[in-house]
């Protein structure tokens, strides 16, 4: 019940801010969260044109392979990884990713924290990108990651743009939740 209503919250601060941001990149947004070893999508907004991502909200893909779940990975540590994949190792998918140990997944999650955002190439499915920035909640804590992914024709030449709206986005659900990040002098 509690996971529901603070879904509920969720959903509610960034719907607004996703379909602002759906409309400014013309691209598709997810609100995604962390469940296990899966990331699951709350809510999916369309800017309406003829691409369409449907069928997402409930879906669970793995969190290897997506922005989303590195994402919500960065408040893990190395140990945590390790508790939350014990086998060390991701099966391969059914095409090329490049991350397959937790200490390459690690490694992604490091630049990621570092960029503020992360994305990915085709490493979900071919001809697909995608990036995802952390939805904070009023103690820092990432809660949530908000993601838009295209095909790479569309966004793959202004994926890092694309990243840093998205960032910027999520920077105002997370004050919508209570965060206020501090301000270096």
């Amino acid at each position: 019940m509690v996971a529901r209503s603070t879904h509920s919250r969720l959903v509610q601060a960034a719907e607004p801010v996703m379909h602002r941001l759906a409309h400014s990149l013309e691209e598709t947004c997810h609100l995604c969260v962390l469940r296990g070893q899966e990331v699951v999508t709350l809510l999916s907004v369309s800017p309406g044109h003829e691409f369409r991502a449907h069928g997402w909200e409930g879906r669970g893909v793995p969190v290897h392979r997506t922005s989303a779940g590195r994402v919500l990975l960065m408040d893990a540590t190395p140990d945590e990884l390790h508790i939350r994949f014990p086998s060390g190792e991701f099966p391969p998918g059914e095409h090329n990713t490049p991350v397959r140990t937790v200490a390459e997944l690690w490694a992604k999650i490091s630049r990621a924290k570092e960029a503020g955002f992360a994305y990915v190439d085709e490493e979900f499915e071919p001809g697909l990108v995608g990036t995802s920035a952390p939805v904070r909640d009023f103690r820092g804590r990432v809660v949530a990651a908000l993601n838009v992914s295209a095909p790479k024709e569309r966004l793959g030449d202004n994926l890092v743009e694309a990243a840093r709206e998205t960032a910027r986005a999520t920077s105002a659900i997370s004050e919508l939740l209570g965060w206020l990040p501090r301000k270096l002098s």
